[in-house]
C-alpha cells in the first residue's frame, strides 16, 4: 500500500487536471471488493482515487458502471453519487504502473447508519436510491426475469456438498475465536438451506422491468455527515437487474429500533418509485438466498480457498451479522419481531400477496 501511496502524487498530476497533491491517505476502512482507494487532497479540492489491478475485463465492467454513473448524475443524483473526474485525455480510467486508476468527487462522512439509526436517515437512503433507479431506467430498460435469481438457483444446489466439504476444517480450525464464528455461521446457513431451491424456483418464472442498479448497495457503501446522506460509494458490481434485488440487499443490512426496517424503508421508496406485486413477491426470497449464500461464501473463502484478508477484525463481524441475520429470519416466521414486522408477513418467502 505504501508504495501505491507515493505514485499517487505522480499520477494524479500527469494524468488529471485538479490541481496540485498536498497529501494522500490511504483508506484503511476499504472494503472487500479488491480496490484499493485513497483520500486526495489537492489545490482544487479533494478526491477519492480508487485502483485495481489492471485486466482489459475489469476495465470494461468499470466503463460500462461509470457510464451509469455519469448518466445518473445528469439525471439529477449527482447530489449522492461520487461523479467521476475525466482525465487529460478525456477518458474515465487511467491505466498507469499495471493498475487501473479511477479519481471521483470524495463524498464526506462514514458508513454509520447502525451506529446512529433514524427514520430521517433511513428515508433519505431510499428517496435517493429511487430516484437513481428512475434515472437509470431513462438510460435503458427492458422487461425480462430477475437475473439474480436463476444465478443463485444454480448455486443453491451446491449448498448441501459445501456445507459436507467445510464441517472438518471449520472443526479443526486451531484460531478459537474463528472456529467459534465459522462453526455458528455454518449452523445457521445448514438450518436455512433446505427448501432454498424449491421457494426460489417460481420466482424465476415472474417479469420485471429491468434496468441498471447498484448491485451491492449495503450498510458499508451508504455514506453519511452530520449534514446528513452523503451518498452511495462502491460502483463495481452495477447490473442491468430487478429494483428489488438492491431492496432485499439494502433494507436487509440496516437496523432501525432493533429491527430491520422493511416496511418503513419500502414505503419512503414507493413514495417516489412504486413497486409491483411481482417486485414485492421477491424480495423476501433475494434476502434470504443472499444471506444463505453469502455466508456460505465467507467460509468457503476462508476455509477452502484459503483467501487472505487485510482487515480479519471486519471479516469476522462480518460473518457475525450474516448469523445474526440468518437467526433474524426464523424470529419473523415465529412472529416474535412483532406483527408488523413485514417478513412475517403473508408475502414471505414467495407466498401469496
Amino acid at each position: 500500500m505504501s508504495d501505491l501511496v507515493a505514485l499517487v502524487p505522480r499520477l494524479v498530476a500527469q494524468h488529471y487536471t485538479c490541481g496540485e497533491v498536498s497529501s494522500v491517505v490511504a483508506n484503511p476502512g476499504s472494503g472487500f471488493s479488491g480496490a484499493e482507494l485513497f483520500r486526495v487532497h489537492t489545490t482544487a479540492g479533494v478526491y477519492a482515487l480508487r485502483s485495481w489491478e489492471a485486466s482489459g475485463e475489469q476495465r470494461k465492467r468499470l466503463e460500462a458502471s461509470l457510464a451509469v454513473i455519469r448518466h445518473a448524475a445528469a439525471q439529477g443524483c449527482e447530489s449522492f453519487l461520487s461523479v467521476p473526474i475525466s482525465t487529460r485525455r478525456r477518458a474515465w480510467i487511467a491505466e498507469d504502473a499495471g493498475r487501473l486508476w479511477q479519481l471521483s468527487r470524495w463524498l464526506d462522512g462514514q458508513p454509520d447508519f447502525n451506529r446512529a439509526p433514524s427514520l430521517e436517515r433511513l428515508q433519505a437512503v431510499l428517496l435517493a436510491l429511487a430516484r437513481f433507479h428512475q434515472a437509470t431506467g431513462r438510460l435503458r430498460k427492458r422487461l425480462g426475469g430477475c437475473n439474480a435469481i436463476p444465478c443463485r438457483l444454480v448455486e443453491c444446489r451446491a449448498v448441501a456438498n459445501y456445507l459436507d466439504l467445510l464441517r472438518e476444517p471449520i472443526q479443526r480450525e486451531s484460531n478459537p475465536e474463528l472456529q467459534q464464528v465459522a462453526w455458528e455461521l455454518w449452523q445457521r446457513v445448514s438450518f436455512r438451506s433446505p427448501g432454498l431451491f424449491e421457494r426460489g424456483q417460481p420466482l424465476g418464472r415472474l417479469e420485471f422491468t429491468l434496468r441498471p442498479i447498484l448491485g451491492d448497495v449495503w450498510h458499508d457503501n451508504l455514506i453519511f455527515a452530520d449534514s446528513g446522506f452523503s451518498g452511495f460509494v462502491d460502483y463495481t458490481a452495477i447490473q442491468d437487474d430487478a429494483v428489488s434485488v438492491d431492496l432485499a440487499r439494502l433494507l436487509g443490512s440496516l437496523r432501525l429500533g432493533g429491527e430491520t426496517p422493511w416496511e418503513a424503508g419500502l414505503a419512503a421508496y414507493q413514495s417516489v418509485s412504486p413497486l409491483s406485486l411481482e417486485e414485492q413477491k421477491i424480495i423476501p426470497w433475494l434476502h434470504e438466498s443472499g444471506l444463505v449464500l453469502g455466508g456460505l461464501n465467507w467460509l468457503k473463502w476462508i476455509f477452502v480457498h484459503r483467501r487472505e484478508f487485510s482487515r480479519p477484525a471486519a471479516v469476522l463481524q462480518r460473518m457475525r451479522e450474516l448469523s445474526r441475520l440468518l437467526l433474524e429470519l426464523a424470529s419473523a416466521e415465529a412472529g416474535t419481531l412483532g406483527g408488523a414486522n413485514w417478513l412475517g408477513r403473508a408475502v414471505w418467502l414467495g407466498g401469496d400477496s
